[in-house]
C-alpha cells in the first residue's frame, strides 16, 4: 500500500510540474463536538497529453485552534511547496467567505508580491552597473527584458474567487427571515428531546431515528432538520405527549 502510495505521488508531482496552471481549492471541516479540525487542499490542472482536467486531493492537514489566517497561509504554503507548485502557476485559489480564509489568500499574495519585487530591485540594480556597455550588449539586455515581461503571470498570483456554491448558500440564509417563527419553535423542540434521555431512547424506539438540530455552518442542516421532523412526526408527537411540557408544532 505504502509503495502504491508513494508511486501515485510521483506520477501526480509529475503531471503537476508540467501543467502551465494550476487552480488550488481549499476549505475547513470540523467534526461533529469539535473534536477536531481539518483543512483539505486539492487542485485542478488541464494534463494536456490526455487532453483531460484533472481535479487531485494534495493534502488533509489537522490545524489546531485558533484557525488564524497566518496558521492557513502557512499550511497552504507549505502544501504547494511540497508538491512543487511554484507561486506562478497558481491561477485562482478558491474558498469559502470565511474571513480567516480571504486573509490568508491576501496574506499569500503579499508574500509573494514582496518577493517578486525585491527579484525585480535586483535584476534593475544589475542593470545600471552595465550601462556603460556598448550598444550592442544594451540592445541585448532590452531584448531580455522584453522577454521578460512577456513571460510574466497573465493574471494576478494567488486571486481569490468565492466558491459558488458557498454564496449560493449565504443568499439563501436572508430568506430564513420569513420562517424564523417557525424555526424556533422547530428548533426548540428538537434541542427538548434531544436533552432529555428517556425521550430520545422511547423515540429510537419506536422509529428507530432521532430528532436531528440545523448548525449555521453545515450546508442544509435546516432543510435536514425540517425533513427528519416531518418524517418521525407521529412518533415525536407521542414522545413529547408522554415526557410532557413540550410544546408541539402543527406541521
Amino acid at each position: 500500500m505504502n509503495d502504491q502510495f508513494a508511486s501515485k505521488s510521483e506520477q501526480l508531482r509529475n503531471l503537476l510540474a508540467i501543467a502551465r496552471r494550476v487552480t488550488i481549492c481549499l476549505d475547513g471541516w470540523t467534526k461533529k463536538g469539535l473534536t477536531a479540525s481539518f483543512l483539505g487542499i486539492s487542485a485542478c490542472f488541464f494534463e494536456q497529453s490526455s487532453e483531460r482536467s484533472i481535479h487531485a486531493f494534495l493534502s488533509l492537514i489537522e490545524i489546531k485552534h485558533p484557525h488564524t489566517g497566518e496558521k492557513l497561509a502557512g499550511c497552504l504554503d507549505d502544501c504547494l511547496k511540497k508538491w512543487g507548485i511554484s507561486p506562478e502557476k497558481v491561477l485562482l485559489v478558491v474558498t469559502d467567505n470565511g474571513a480567516n480564509i480571504i486573509k490568508a489568500v491576501k496574506l499569500l499574495q503579499s508574500q509573494y508580491a514582496q518577493s517578486f519585487n525585491e527579484v525585480s530591485d535586483e535584476e534593475e540594480e544589475s542593470d545600471e552597473s552595465d550601462n556603460d556597455e556598448n550598444n550592442k550588449e544594451g540592445e541585448r539586455i532590452e531584448s531580455e527584458e522584453e522577454q521578460l515581461i512577456m513571460d510574466l503571470p497573465e493574471q494576478v498570483t494567488f486571486r481569490r474567487m468565492q466558491c459558488m456554491a458557498h454564496t449560493l448558500q449565504l443568499v439563501v440564509k436572508p430568506v430564513f427571515k420569513f420562517y424564523e417563527h417557525l424555526l424556533t419553535k422547530t428548533r426548540q423542540l428538537v434541542n427538548k428531546i434531544r436533552k432529555s434521555g428517556p425521550g430520545v431512547e422511547k423515540l429510537i424506539e419506536k422509529c428507530g431515528k432521532t430528532v436531528l438540530n440545523d448548525c449555521p455552518t453545515r450546508w442544509n442542516s435546516t432543510y435536514t432538520m425540517i425533513k427528519r421532523l416531518l418524517e418521525i412526526k407521529q412518533p415525536v408527537t407521542e414522545v413529547s405527549a408522554a415526557i410532557g411540557n413540550m410544546a408541539i408544532i402543527s406541521l
